[in-house]
């Protein structure tokens, strides 16, 4: 028989106590760094998959990873449908050169110098001899009394040469190319501007234009315009510019999230992407400056300035060229409220926006190049007399 005290019968109660004591600990010790290990593992994943942000930053970073596979996924599909168009433009060549016996300059056929309409047609955007009629239908359009619900296209033949930073895309498959919105998505050194674009599935089902009141008021039943208006509410705006920038931030946003020749053509001219969005990195909302040579001056510079504080400037300095009082909204026929026609004839076109003085000299980088004082916004003050007149009239 062995002498060691557990392996006989004749232990004291109080050893059989330390027995089962001493027991009871290693258990839990074993317990306790099994669980230690398994917390080491999961910091360790954490750090490997969201960087070394602290605790309360991973629910951030899976958010990132998931709004990085949807544009991917997004990108994927903008891809293949240039593919599929490359393939028939090569089929279109070919047939061509057998039918000629010469060859053809792929350079001047993708930039629509070849004389067929054929190699616009296959990708999906027809570009006939009047250049309205790549534009949205009229009857959708809520513009349709006014002609303004057309925006044509620019009908300059493009060069071969590399497009330069500031200069629209050519027209043939302009809408096809999204700017570049990726840039790290660091939000303590760039805040998410237009966090509506990450559910594109969400924009997807939104109706082609927003309802006015919707813009001014908010809404639960328009999720691209209720988030736009918890936006633009945020900032010192006029109900002027609250449904001018709101209008254009809804187009611009329905084609961003869901890219086709009919979003497309609901643009401004103005809001047309230049080269510089499609070459370079920069956040969404650089996208919605209503100027193309401002846009190019801050994709360029985006990473040397304070955003909150050209957030802050760019509210209360980015006018539109409307009379003060003025009303911007109207009747229809059904009585209900609609964009006034004489303000969206305004709002839709470059001249009718303006930048003030103190944005101006805050910011004179980001005017080079522009007609500074054509683009300068000049309070003028309203008429006492004819407001008090046209209240009284209500």
């Amino acid at each position: 028989m062995s002498n060691r005290p557990n392996a006989g019968p004749n232990l004291t109660s109080s050893e059989k106590k330390r027995l089962r004591d001493r027991k009871a600990q290693k258990t839990l010790r074993e317990k306790r760094d099994a669980h230690v290990k398994s917390l080491e593992d999961r910091v360790a994943f954490c750090e490997r998959h969201h960087g070394h942000s602290p605790a309360p930053a991973y629910g951030n970073g899976t958010q990132q990873l998931l709004a990085t596979v949807e544009n991917l996924r997004r990108e994927n599909e903008r891809l293949r449908v240039r593919q599929e168009g490359l393939r028939g433009i090569v089929a279109e060549w070919e047939v061509e050169d057998a039918a000629q016996g010469k060859h053809h300059d792929t350079g001047l056929a993708l930039n629509g110098q070849s004389g067929s309409n054929d190699t616009i047609t296959s990708f999906g955007y027809t570009m006939a001899s009047d250049p309205a009629s790549a534009t949205a239908s009229p009857s959708t359009s809520p513009l349709a009394s006014t002609g303004h619900d057309r925006y044509t296209t620019d009908t300059k033949t493009p060069t071969s040469t590399p497009l330069q930073s500031a200069e629209p895309i050519p027209p043939d498959f302009a809408w096809s190319k999204t700017p570049i919105n990726e840039y790290g998505h660091n939000l303590f050194y760039f805040p998410a501007t237009c966090p509506w674009l990450s559910n594109p599935h969400l924009i997807a089902p939104c109706p082609p234009y927003p309802s006015p009141l919707d813009l001014l008021h908010g809404t639960r039943r328009n999720y691209l315009a209720g988030q736009i208006h918890q936006l633009i509410r945020r900032r010192a705006f006029r109900d002027s510019e609250c449904l001018a920038l709101g209008w254009l931030a809804y187009l611009f946003s329905k084609w961003r999230a869901t890219p086709s020749p009919e979003t497309f053509a609901r643009l401004a001219p103005f809001q047309r992407p230049v080269a510089i969005q499609l070459q370079k990195g920069h956040p969404a909302s650089l996208d919605l400056m209503p100027w193309p040579q401002l846009r190019t001056n801050l994709i360029k510079n985006w990473t040397k300035f304070d955003f909150v504080e050209f957030a802050g400037y760019a509210s209360c300095c980015i006018k539109v060229r409307w009379p003060w009082g003025e009303d911007v909204l109207e009747r229809d026929e059904e009585d209900r409220f609609q964009v006034r026609r004489e303000f969206m004839e305004v709002f839709t076109r470059e001249s009718g926006w303006g930048l003030t003085t103190e944005f101006i000299q805050r910011y004179p980088e980001f005017v080079e190049g522009m007609d500074v004082e054509n683009v300068r916004f000049r309070f003028e003050l309203p008429d006492l007399e004819t407001l008090s007149f046209r209240k009284s009239e209500l």
